[in-house]
This record gives C-alpha cells, sequence and structure tokens, in this order.
C-alpha cells in the first residue's frame, strides 16, 4: 500500500485565514486602521486641482465621513467613533486648499500690496468666503453649509479650509467644486473629483 504523507494541522489553520481575509477583501469593508491608511494612501484620487498662472494652486479634497469620524475619536473607540460618525453623518465633506506652488511664504501676502489688503484677506477668509463656494453634483447644485477658515497664521504656504455640502444622491456623480476667487484672480476656480473614485471608498467596519 503506498504510503501518504500526514498533514500537518498548520495546513489548515493557513488556509482557513487566507479563506477569511479573502472574504474580507470581497466584501470591501475595513476595519477603522486599515481605512484610515487606505483613505490617506488615495488621498489623491479624492482630490481635484486648478492651476492658476500667478503660481497659486486650489485643491479640494473629498473626506469621508467615517474618516473624520476616526480622526476624532481614534483607531480603537468604536463606540466614540460611532457617536462621532452620527455628528457628521447629513452633510459631505470637503478640505479647499488654496497653497503657494513655490513653497514658502504666506499665501494670504501673494501679491497683497500693504498691510490693509492683508487683513481685509484674512476677514474674507473667515466670514465672507463661504457665500462664494458651491458644489455641482450631476443636476444639482449644493450651496455650501459648513465653512471653518483653519488659519495657521503664516506657519505653511497654504490656507486650509472645511466645507460641507448637503449629501449628493449618489456617489457615482463627479463632484465639481466651484469656487468664485475674489482675491487671486477675480474668476471662477474649478475643482472635479471623479465620483468613480468616491464609489470605491471602502466601508468602516465597526
Amino acid at each position: 500500500m503506498p504510503q501518504t504523507t500526514p498533514i500537518h494541522p498548520s495546513f489548515f489553520f493557513i488556509g482557513f485565514t487566507s479563506l477569511l481575509l479573502c472574504c474580507s477583501c470581497e466584501s470591501g469593508a475595513l476595519s477603522p486602521e486599515p481605512y484610515g491608511q487606505w483613505v490617506a494612501a488615495h488621498k489623491e484620487e479624492l482630490t481635484g486641482y486648478h492651476n492658476q498662472e500667478s503660481g497659486i494652486q486650489h485643491s479640494a479634497t473629498y473626506l469621508p465621513a467615517e474618516w473624520l469620524a476616526i480622526k476624532e475619536a481614534g483607531v480603537d473607540q468604536p463606540e466614540k467613533i460611532t457617536a462621532a460618525l452620527a455628528e457628521y453623518e447629513g452633510l459631505e465633506y470637503y478640505r479647499m486648499r488654496i497653497e503657494l506652488l513655490g513653497g514658502q511664504g504666506d499665501v494670504l501676502q501673494h501679491g497683497a500690496s500693504n498691510t490693509d489688503e492683508y487683513y481685509a484677506r484674512v476677514s474674507y477668509f473667515s466670514f465672507d468666503m463661504q457665500k462664494e463656494i458651491s458644489l455641482i453634483a450631476g443636476q444639482d447644485t449644493f450651496t455650501c453649509k459648513l465653512f471653518h477658515f483653519e488659519r495657521n497664521y503664516g506657519a505653511a504656504p497654504y490656507a486650509d479650509f472645511m466645507l460641507g455640502f448637503d449629501e449628493p444622491e449618489g456617489n457615482n456623480l463627479d463632484r465639481i467644486l466651484i469656487y468664485e476667487d475674489r482675491v487671486f484672480s477675480d474668476a471662477p476656480i474649478t475643482m472635479t473629483i471623479s465620483g468613480k473614485n468616491i464609489n470605491s471608498i471602502p466601508k468602516l467596519k465597526l
């Protein structure tokens, strides 16, 4: 009778583990830490850009509510993530950045002729800019419902703005963020983010 080689128990363990990983990948759901890593790794795919000849770059990055909740609560606090996520539900979030392409200096001072103009820009970015921003998705246009200027006092060559809009129906729609620039060009700035890329974001598994 031919001899058979006994199968080591570790073979079954490895096979079972591989099956679980495969199923997890197919489900498209990630736990908080790998979810945050995925979003960070795919930031460019979730960002639209607009460059100006004056050396200013505008960009808009789609920020999933799940990612914001994880950043707020931490990866090891599922109950806190759930609570934070409830606070973010109902809106769609973006970070818009106005940046000096040269990478040095204070973007708020770029082209400003005097101190008064600089402080006028600070006031505009803080209080008046919100009404100049809208989001187009499909046939719908959304006004900016949430706005926050993240002032860094010249510590970085860019200015960041946290934006929130009502949620469009369907992640497969391209998002076009429009900003009527009143500071550097006096012209509309458009930044487009692929709906296909937004739709590819995995689900969060808690």
